[in-house]
C-alpha cells in the first residue's frame, strides 16, 4: 500500500443544508428500492428453496452478526467521526479492522461447533464457518465506506448497496435454481443460495 505523506490528512466534508437535503432525498429513495429488492428476492428465494435453509440461515445469524458487530462497529464509527484523519491512521485502522475481522470470523466459526450440538444440528459447523468468510469481506470494507461517509457521499453509499443487494438477489436466484434442478440435491444444500446472496451483496459493497 502506497501512502500519502504524513502532513496529509482527511477531515469530515462541511456540507451544506442543500447538500444534506439532496443526500437525504437520495438516501431514502434507493433505500426504499433496496428494501423492495431484498423482499422481492427472499420471497423468490423461499419459494424456490422452502423453509429449510432460511431456519438453518436463522440460526447461524446471531453466532455471525453478534462478534461482527462487537470486533469492528467501533472503530467503523471513530472513523467516520474523528475530526483529522491522516493516510497513517486510516491505514492503521484498516488493519487493525481486517485484524478483528479474522478473529470475529474465527469465533463464528468455533460457535458452530458448539451450537451444531446445541441444536443438534451437524451441518450447522460447515455452514458457520462458510458464513465466517463474509466478516472478513466485510471488515475489508468498512475502512472505505467510512471514508465516504465522513465526505458526505451518502447517496453514492446507498447506490452501493442498492447495486450490490440487485447483484446478489440475482446470483442467489441462478444459484437456488441450479440447485433445485440438481438431481442428486441433498439436504441443507438450499444454503447455497443464501451464502452466495451474502458473498456477493459485500463483494460489491467492499
Amino acid at each position: 500500500m502506497v501512502e500519502n505523506p504524513p502532513s496529509q490528512s482527511e477531515q469530515p466534508a462541511a456540507a451544506s443544508p442543500a447538500t444534506v437535503k439532496s443526500e437525504t432525498r437520495k438516501v431514502l429513495c434507493l433505500q426504499i428500492l433496496r428494501q423492495f429488492v431484498a423482499v422481492a428476492g427472499a420471497a423468490a428465494l423461499y419459494r424456490l428453496l422452502g423453509p429449510e435453509p432460511f431456519g438453518l440461515y436463522g440460526m447461524v445469524i446471531p453466532l455471525l452478526m453478534l462478534p461482527r458487530m462487537a470486533a469492528t462497529l467501533g472503530l467503523s464509527a471513530a472513523t467516520v467521526q474523528i475530526e483529522q484523519l491522516s493516510s497513517s491512521q486510516r491505514s492503521a485502522i484498516f488493519y487493525i479492522t481486517t485484524g478483528l475481522g479474522i478473529l470475529a470470523a474465527v469465533l463464528t466459526g468455533g460457535l458452530g461447533h458448539l451450537f451444531s450440538r446445541i441444536y443438534d444440528v451437524p451441518e450447522l459447523v460447515w455452514i458457520s464457518w462458510a458464513f465466517a468468510g463474509t466478516t472478513v469481506i466485510d471488515a475489508l470494507g468498512l475502512t472505505h465506506f467510512a471514508s465516504i461517509q465522513r465526505r458526505m457521499q451518502l447517496g453514492r453509499i446507498a447506490g452501493i448497496r442498492v447495486a450490490s443487494q440487485i447483484v446478489a438477489v440475482a446470483v442467489a436466484i441462478i444459484v437456488a435454481v441450479r440447485i433445485e434442478d440438481h438431481p442428486d440435491r441433498v439436504a441443507g444444500s438450499g444454503i447455497l443460495a443464501i451464502l452466495a446472496l451474502e458473498y456477493g451483496q459485500l463483494a460489491v459493497n467492499s
